[in-house]
């Protein structure tokens, strides 16, 4: 199996969000043995791993429905105001949960040079006008953006949701007009499921929205690169690894003209069973 990528980039382990993976809450006892476990310890145990809580957020948190960025100037270039969409969506994965996901990407534009030169003095004065100048058709304009652009899917750690894409790679890939796509994975955020697997099956649900792009947004849409974090950097990689072994006839039958492009890796672990030992020797109520 070869991967031709134009990347792949991995990151060392970053300190977990002050957020918990799970709380406790009630004052039932959890008694545990490893000679003899009771039940509420295997209820325990399977809250750390395949079922965690989920987590809690609104749709709102998702920002605006339409919103703008600056794209901040060069030695050779204006600073730009540029403008965004979010549309959220639904799919099956192949197990037949509902995955929601929602897509960030550019509006194609067409700014004249007028328009150009005052959203570049607010940008210079550090002001962003509530009410920009309107886009025009005049002779001078050009579109600001070609009409395909390379997307990245966000995939989330474990008990985590498409939310946290806004802390990492929103505000910085939209800068660069490329476009993101978060997910909830199965059982985790508002999506369908009751247990994770920790990255064995979610790679499903990576190409359930993969093979959504390239069938509703094939114009647009020129490559797709995976972002993972945690879980979801394993479940990138078993994606790119299931994408690896396909030939092209069957990889255009699922992804048209859609190819994967590239990895990022943030904190992908290597064996799960050296994760669990981590997280069982890491946890309090084993102390």
């Amino acid at each position: 199996m070869s991967l031709n990528l134009s990347y792949v980039l991995f990151t060392p382990y970053r300190a977990p969000s002050t957020r918990s993976p799970f709380s406790l809450s009630g004052s039932a006892s959890l008694a545990c043995s490893y000679s003899s476990p009771s039940f509420s310890a295997m209820d325990f145990l399977a809250s750390l791993f395949v079922k965690q809580p989920r987590a809690d957020y609104h749709i709102s948190d998702l920002g605006p429905a339409r919103f703008a960025l600056w794209r901040p100037g060069t030695a050779s270039t204006a600073p730009r105001r540029l403008e965004f969409q979010r549309e959220d969506f639904v799919v099956l994965n192949e197990r037949g949960h509902a995955i929601q996901a929602s897509f960030f990407s550019p509006l194609p534009t067409r700014v004249s040079a007028t328009v150009f030169a005052a959203t570049a003095t607010a940008a210079a004065t550090g002001s962003d006008p509530t009410d920009p100048p309107a886009v025009d058709g005049a002779a001078n304009s050009a579109p600001s953006q070609d009409a395909r652009f390379p997307v990245v899917l966000y995939a989330h750690g474990n008990a985590s949701c498409r939310a946290d894409a806004l802390i990492d790679a929103v505000g910085l890939l939209l800068r660069y007009e490329c476009g993101v796509v978060a997910l909830d994975f199965s059982a985790c955020g508002h999506s369908g499921g009751d247990y994770s697997s920790l990255g064995f099956r979610e790679p499903g649900d990576l190409e359930a929205v993969w093979r959504y792009l390239a069938r509703t947004h094939a114009a647009r849409v020129a490559s797709v690169a995976l972002w993972g974090r945690s879980m979801g950097a394993v479940a990138a990689l078993r994606c790119a690894a299931r994408w690896a072994v396909l030939g092209l006839a069957e990889r255009r039958a699922r992804f048209g003209d859609v190819p994967l492009t590239g990895l990022i890796l943030d904190s992908p672990f290597a064996q799960l069973w050296s994760l669990a030992q981590h997280i069982v020797s890491t946890s309090s109520i084993f102390a």
